[in-house]
């Protein structure tokens, strides 16, 4: 009759013994964090319109890239159609997004989920007012660079004169970009660049046909509308340079 009870202690020994092995081996395993997986989650591009004194807001892109480069592009709304774009560096410092442009100038964000971020202050705090909503950006899905390939006109086909816009995309997000006319007379538009798609712009630095110049010039779009514009508003006359009779390069271009 002894037996039986012995037999059961020895059994719930040999459990206990086993399972302060296995707990023994799970804490002396370290736990890990990829760090490549992070960058990646965190890697993508973010939108929002924050909040703006004297417009109805800053339309905000950031695109955070795999090579830990990043391109801050900003809108003001109802001022003109001209958009800039700062380029810097981010790094991960907990959970937070530390991005530092070329002039030393320093930005920090707050990973909220695998698809928002939060604009902080420099003191890493988040906003605390009924605007708190608004300066959060979210995850978005970039422009297909081969969707934008085609001709864009200025003007009607056919009647008088009209501007042709043309994007090729060659590699990645890069791009050909050419302008040219039709018209009666011999003065018009013509252009040749390279772009390249930053934040769903394309992005040209027109130095690099005239070191003249001084603009960039950047092609936005929506629907089927390609806006050519520059990124300062006060260089928008360096898209004259191109042109014959007082043109431009600048204005909206439908797709055909």
């Amino acid at each position: 009759m002894m037996k039986k009870p012995l037999a059961s202690l020895v059994f719930v020994a040999l459990l206990s013994l086993t399972a302060c092995k296995k707990t023994a081996n799970t804490a002396s395993e370290p736990t890990t964090i990829d760090s490549t997986q992070v960058t990646r989650t965190v890697s993508g591009m973010y939108e929002g319109v924050l909040p703006c004194a004297d417009c109805p807001g800053i339309e905000t892109s950031l695109a955070f890239n795999n090579d830990a480069t990043v391109s801050k592009t900003i809108l003001y709304q109802d001022r003109d159609k001209t958009s800039e774009t700062e380029k810097g560096n981010w790094k991960l410092n907990g959970p937070y997004v530390e991005v530092i442009f070329a002039d030393n100038q320093k930005e920090f964000y707050l990973i909220k989920t695998d698809s928002t971020i939060a604009v902080l202050d420099q003191d890493k705090k988040e906003v605390q007012s009924e605007l708190a909503s608004h300066y959060i950006l979210s995850k978005e899905k970039p422009l297909d660079p081969k969707t934008l390939t085609g001709n864009y006109i200025q003007g009607e086909v056919g009647k008088g004169y009209y501007q042709t816009l043309t994007l090729t995309n060659t590699a990645n997000n890069e791009f050909d970009v050419a302008v040219t006319f039709k018209a009666a007379t011999q003065k018009g538009c013509e252009f040749k660049g390279k772009g390249v798609l930053v934040n769903n712009r394309i992005e040209i630095n027109l130095k690099d046909s005239n070191p003249d110049l001084k603009a960039i010039m950047t092609i936005s779009f929506e629907d089927k509308i390609a806006t050519v514009s520059t990124s300062k508003f006060n260089e928008r006359y360096d898209l004259m340079y191109f042109c014959g009779g007082g043109g431009t390069l600048g204005g909206d271009y439908l797709k055909k």
